[in-house]
């Protein structure tokens, strides 16, 4: 069972990782169909930030969980997470 964490709405600093979550997410769905078409220099920018984006996603929720660099190797090399 993994535990999931309510997040304090009323608590800014859990707020704002919140909405960074959401503008992250909508920004990876964004990008990741816009890499599907893209072409040229447009797709080799697509591909070097999607993955920075990525990253920036992970660190946001690793530090609503409190995880550590090692935990979140753990999660990322675990198959289920792919």
């Amino acid at each position: 069972d993994l535990p999931i964490r309510m997040i304090n709405l009323d608590e800014e600093e859990e707020s704002r990782a919140y909405e960074r979550i959401v503008e992250t997410v909508q920004s990876l769905i964004d990008m990741k169909a816009a890499y599907k078409t893209a072409h040229g220099q447009q797709r080799v920018i697509l591909g070097r930030r999607i993955p920075e984006l990525e990253q920036e996603l992970i660190q946001i929720v690793s530090g609503l969980y409190n995880l550590t660099d090692e935990d979140c190797e753990i999660v990322q090399n675990d198959p289920a997470f792919l």
